[in-house]
Parts: C-alpha cells; sequence; structure tokens
C-alpha cells in the first residue's frame, strides 16, 4: 500500500535549545528550536570560522544528528540566518557519517526554518 512506511518514520518536533548548554550571546536562545533529533547527543561550541573553542568564546553551537550524517548549525550566519543545516555525502550523492563524507551540502535558514 503507497504511503505505508511513512507511518514507521518518527515524528521530529522542534524544542528549544536544552538548558544544559551554554547558548552564546548572539544567538537569541527564546526564539530558536532545533529538531528533537539533534539533541542528547554531541555539541561543539564553535567560533564564525567554524574552529573548535571552549564554550566561553562560542559564537556558534554544532549539533550532531542521530545518524552523524548531518549536524545543524546555530549561530548568526550571513547573509541575515540563524541555523545552518549540513547533510553529508559520499561520491555518489549517498549520505554516510562526516569522516567518511567527500562532499557537504548546507541549507541556511532563520530562526523560523524559511529558506533565505
Amino acid at each position: 500500500m503507497p504511503g505505508e512506511g511513512w507511518k514507521k518514520l518518527p515524528r521530529i518536533e522542534l524544542i528549544p535549545i536544552p538548558e544544559d548548554v551554554n547558548v552564546p550571546e548572539d544567538i537569541p536562545a527564546s526564539e530558536v528550536r532545533i529538531p528533537s533529533t539533534y539533541t542528547g547527543h554531541d555539541v561543539e561550541y564553535e567560533n564564525e570560522e567554524g574552529k573548535p573553542v571552549n564554550e566561553n568564546e562560542a559564537t556558534h553551537l554544532r549539533f550532531t544528528g542521530i545518524d552523524r550524517r548531518s549536524d545543524i548549525v546555530v549561530g548568526p550566519v550571513k547573509p541575515e540566518g540563524m541555523i545552518k543545516l549540513n547533510l553529508y555525502l559520499n561520491d555518489d550523492e549517498m549520505p554516510v557519517v562526516k569522516e567518511e563524507a567527500s562532499n557537504v551540502k548546507s541549507k541556511i535558514l532563520n530562526e523560523s526554518y524559511r529558506p533565505l
């Protein structure tokens, strides 16, 4: 029956940034929500260049997805975004974990998850 497999997909809801995460000042934490599949896993603190820093120097947060094939960066993103969604791909354009990726597709979104 067409569409029957969709019933097995998990429901993904947008939730606030977890309280145990130190949120940089540049991020409007009360406005930004992240997909539930990106919480409870790796959180990395980064500067504007995407380099790891301690949480006191961070301007961005990187949340890794459950399957490690995508991550979401929260923080000021040019031109006027607040969220950058990254999907890691191999040479055949199939999603793979970040360490095995040869290509990255990214999408910049605002706080409401609308593309810019």
